[in-house]
């Protein structure tokens, strides 16, 4: 299944999210969310326009999502209509910013639930760099909320592989001496052609602040 872009069909995004992540559609509804590296805001649109979720997003580059919203006001345009995907990208794209996941712009102790799936660690090239942005996931998360990244496995070519794992692991063994949290690592499923092709033990970081 492609993106929506312009036609206002469902995306793949949420499903992915509801599949790869333990939340359910009722964790989302009403809750204040950080999608870190969800740049599209395919995720953040469906799932404040269907469940009212409340979803602030980072990532490098928005201009897919902008270019996708100018498009749909050109339709709405020519409809001389309201178009309620519209509305929701563009109460979205308010809410986000270009920034990195290390340096995040948001006061302590905010979100119910951060979320990152295909960005952090992948997109880092130093075990200190991913400390500090499970560092700064877990200073915007409040008491009682969860953080939430997947895959922990490189899927760049097998050359690196060795070498970009033994940097995530070598920021989990930092971040184990933070205090006022708790670790789980989940392992990957048989049927997850990332984590069994690469046979990684863990996929899922979660991280409980209490």
């Amino acid at each position: 299944m492609k993106p929506s872009g312009v036609c206002g069909c469902r995306t793949p995004f949420l499903d992915r999210y509801l599949e790869k992540l333990p939340i359910t559609l009722e964790d989302l509804s009403g809750k204040l969310i950080l999608d870190i590296g969800g740049g599209g805001l395919y995720f953040a649109q469906e799932a404040t326009l269907n469940y009212g979720a409340k979803i602030f997003s980072i990532g490098k580059d928005l201009s897919e999502a902008s270019h996708r919203y100018a498009l749909w006001v050109e339709r709405a345009n020519a409809r001389r209509a309201s178009i309620p995907e519209l509305n929701a990208l563009k109460y979205c794209l308010e809410r986000s910013a270009c920034t990195l996941a290390q340096a995040l712009p948001f006061h302590d102790d905010i979100f119910d639930t951060v979320i990152s799936i295909s960005a952090i660690p992948l997109l880092l090239n130093s075990p200190r760099a991913i400390l500090n942005s499970f560092q700064e996931a877990i200073r915007v998360t409040k008491s009682g909320g969860t953080a939430y990244f997947y895959p922990l496995a490189p899927v760049r070519r097998p050359e690196h592989r060795q070498k970009e794992q033994k940097r995530v692991y070598r920021a989990l063994q930092m971040l184990t001496r933070e205090k006022g949290i708790r670790i789980t690592l989940l392992p990957c499923e048989e049927n997850d052609p990332i984590g069994s092709g690469l046979k990684i033990p863990t996929q899922l970081l979660i991280i409980e602040k209490y």
